[in-house]
């Protein structure tokens, strides 16, 4: 019995986990993408959050942060490239 309920909690905190860990994947990507955005428009972007405000140099960091690790090699056409895909089918998904 007790074999059968360790392995039972051991599933469903591996399971907790996993899904916990693409959530916050998934957090970092749409950041990415909504940081990526305000740089290339030039813009300043203000956290809804935190209400910290990024001007584009402060972009910049925050996108080198997750961009370097990666190893993105290009990351000014990386970033263009990522924005425009997510509008095509952010739009795609409209129709």
């Amino acid at each position: 019995m007790i074999p059968k309920y360790a392995e039972f909690i051991g599933k469903e905190i591996q399971t907790a986990y996993l899904e916990s860990y693409s959530e916050y994947g998934q957090n970092i990507f749409d950041r990415y993408v909504t940081y990526a955005d305000f740089w290339i428009q030039d813009q300043e972007y203000r956290d809804p959050d935190t209400g910290q405000l990024f001007d584009r140099e402060s972009l910049n960091a925050e996108l080198e942060k997750i961009e370097k690790p990666a190893g993105i090699s290009n990351p000014k056409d990386f970033r263009n490239e990522i924005v425009n895909l997510c509008a095509r089918q952010s739009q795609q998904q409209r129709t």
